[in-house]
C-alpha cells in the first residue's frame, strides 16, 4: 500500500517528486500524482503537508490509498483555514499544542520548560497579591507598594517574554517530525495520521485567533482568588489595563476539564471569583506577545460540548511583547 509522510520544508512540488521517485517508472510517476492531487495546485510544498508515497508495485487506487488522500485533503484544508494559518501553525506549533492540552516534545509536562514558566507567572503573580494585602492592612503606604509592585512587574515581563520565545522547537533546529511527536521512521502509521490531522485541525483554527487579536491561552490554577489578584495588578493603573478579547486554549479541544500539567493549569477554574489567563496574541510584524488577561468567570459565547468555543472579554492586567 502507498505510505504518508509530513513534509518538514518548503519546496516546489516537482523537485520533491524527482527526490522521493529517484529511478522510478512513468507510471509510478503518474500514480504519485494522482495520490498527491491536493499538492499539486500549489507551486510550492509547505511544511506540515502529508504526501503520500505510491507502493513500488501497486498500480491501482486501493482502499488505503483512498483513505491516505482524505486525511491529506483535510489537512491541507485545515492548514489554508486563512492566508497565514499554514505558517503560523507550523511557526508556533509547540505553543499552540501546549496551549491547547496536547502533549510535545520539551513542553507540556509540569517537568517541562513551559510548565516551569506557568509555575513561574503564577508565583510572581500571587507575590503582587500579597503585596496588596499589606497595602490593604496598612502595613505598607501607597508608594511602596507601587514601586514593589513594579519590581515584580519587571520579573513578569522576563517571565511572559520567555513563555512567547517557546512559541517553536523549529527555532532550535529540531525534526519536524519530534516536534510533531511521531514516527522519527519515513513514513507514519495509521494512528499518527489520524492524530495528527485531528492536531492540525485544532491547532489551525486556534491559529485564527491569534492572527486576528485574540488571546489564545489557559487559565491559571494560582492559590489565591483571580478577583484579588486582578485588584493588585491594577490599582492605580486602570487606564493602562484595556479590554481584550479571549478564548481558553482547553474549550478548543473539546473541553478539557479538570487539572492539566500536575495540575498547575485547568481549562476550569470555577471556583475563583475571577479567571485569570495566561495567554498569547499575535502583535506588531507577527510577532508574540504574551499576557495576563482577568476576566468574570462564566460560559462562552456560542460553541457546544464537542470543542466548539466562543471569545470571552476580560481586563488585559500586562502583557509583554517578546524580543
Amino acid at each position: 500500500m502507498a505510505q504518508g509522510y509530513i513534509n518538514e520544508r518548503t519546496t516546489d512540488y516537482l523537485s520533491l517528486k524527482s527526490r522521493l521517485l529517484t529511478g522510478s517508472n512513468r507510471q509510478r510517476s503518474d500514480q504519485f500524482d494522482a495520490l498527491n492531487l491536493h499538492l499539486r495546485q500549489d507551486l510550492l510544498v509547505t511544511p506540515g503537508q502529508m504526501v503520500i508515497i505510491p507502493d513500488d508495485y501497486g498500480v491501482a487506487c486501493t482502499a488505503d490509498d483512498a483513505w491516505l488522500m482524505r486525511h491529506a485533503q483535510e489537512i491541507r484544508r485545515n492548514l489554508e483555514l486563512d492566508a497565514s494559518a499554514g505558517a503560523a501553525v507550523i511557526n508556533n506549533y509547540d505553543l499552540l499544542q501546549s496551549l491547547l492540552g496536547y502533549s510535545s516534545i520539551g513542553i507540556g509536562s509540569a517537568a517541562s520548560a513551559w510548565g516551569r514558566h506557568l509555575d513561574e507567572v503564577k508565583h510572581t503573580l500571587e507575590a503582587i497579591e500579597r503585596l496588596h494585602q499589606q497595602l490593604k492592612s496598612g502595613a505598607l503606604n501607597k508608594d511602596v507598594f507601587i514601586q514593589q509592585r513594579q519590581m515584580l512587574f519587571r520579573r513578569l515581563d522576563a517571565q511572559l517574554q520567555g513563555a512567547a520565545r517557546l512559541g517553536t522547537s523549529l527555532q532550535t533546529n529540531k525534526s519536524l517530525k519530534k516536534v510533531l511527536g511521531i514516527s522519527t521512521k519515513s513514513y507514519l502509521h495509521k494512528s499518527e495520521i489520524v492524530g495528527y490531522t485531528q492536531r492540525i485541525r485544532s491547532i489551525a483554527e486556534t491559529s485564527k485567533f491569534l492572527g486576528k487579536g485574540t488571546y489564545v491561552g489557559m487559565a491559571l490554577d494560582v492559590g489565591v482568588t483571580g478577583l484579588e489578584i486582578k485588584e493588585a495588578c491594577m490599582q492605580g493603573r486602570e487606564a493602562q489595563c484595556s479590554r481584550a478579547r479571549y478564548v481558553q486554549g482547553g474549550k478548543l479541544v473539546g473541553g478539557v476539564a479538570g487539572a492539566a500539567w500536575g495540575g498547575k493549569a485547568g481549562a476550569e477554574v470555577g471556583r475563583y471569583a475571577c479567571k485569570l489567563i495566561l495567554g498569547i496574541v499575535t502583535r506588531g510584524k507577527g510577532e508574540l506577545a504574551c499576557g495576563i488577561v482577568g476576566g468574570a468567570t462564566g460560559g462562552y459565547v456560542g460553541g457546544n460540548e464537542l470543542g466548539a468555543f466562543g471569545e470571552e472579554v476580560g481586563d488585559l492586567l500586562y502583557e509583554s511583547v517578546g524580543p
